[in-house]
């Protein structure tokens, strides 16, 4: 491969920067167990485990410390109103390097996330609404492949029933 000035380069299986054009719209949502995913259930079981017979955690029950192994594939995202906006508070450090960005502080709608943000933004709705978790997949839509998709966990917190202020997501990479 022939640089722009010439120079010879080694092409690599994957560009540096492969960036996502966005995301294909969620499949509907599915069993946690037919998810696959052992990124999502082990968040699932911390989930519950800190629930403690509540109808979702609160974020202060949540404690970093307890999982560091999922630390790069989490999102924290704040709800806004009015009802239907998000701020991503934390953006993993995987899913980061995967993305060729940290979206941590934007708005979920600058995320470039193309044609599939409103089914994503539906399917956290319909979590932020009900107070219970979801699980699903979805595709991206990439200028050059790196991952195929992704499967992905979304939890409630919040202060109490109906009071949903923080959406938990683990995110597991699908590759090529």
């Amino acid at each position: 491969m022939v640089g722009d000035h010439g120079e010879r380069r080694a092409s690599a299986p994957f560009p540096e920067r492969a960036v996502p054009e966005g995301i294909e719209p969620p499949r509907p949502q599915c069993a946690l167990s037919a998810l696959r995913s052992p990124l999502v259930a082990a968040l699932a079981a911390y989930w519950e485990e800190r629930r403690r017979g509540r109808a979702f955690p609160a974020r202060a029950d949540i404690d970093p410390l307890d999982i560091p192994s999922m630390l790069p594939d989490l999102v924290l995202l704040d709800v806004l109103p009015p009802p239907g906006s998000y701020r991503v508070r934390l953006f993993g450090t995987r899913l980061a390097s995967a993305n060729s960005a940290d979206l941590t502080g934007r708005l979920l709608e600058d995320c470039g996330l193309g044609g599939g943000y409103a089914g994503f933004r539906d399917q956290l709705d319909g979590v932020r609404d009900a107070g219970a978790p979801a699980f699903f997949e979805s595709g991206f839509l990439w200028r050059r492949q790196r991952y195929r998709g992704f499967k992905m966990g979304v939890f409630p917190l919040g202060p109490g029933p109906g009071q949903v202020d923080i959406l938990l997501g683990g995110v597991e990479m699908l590759p090529p």
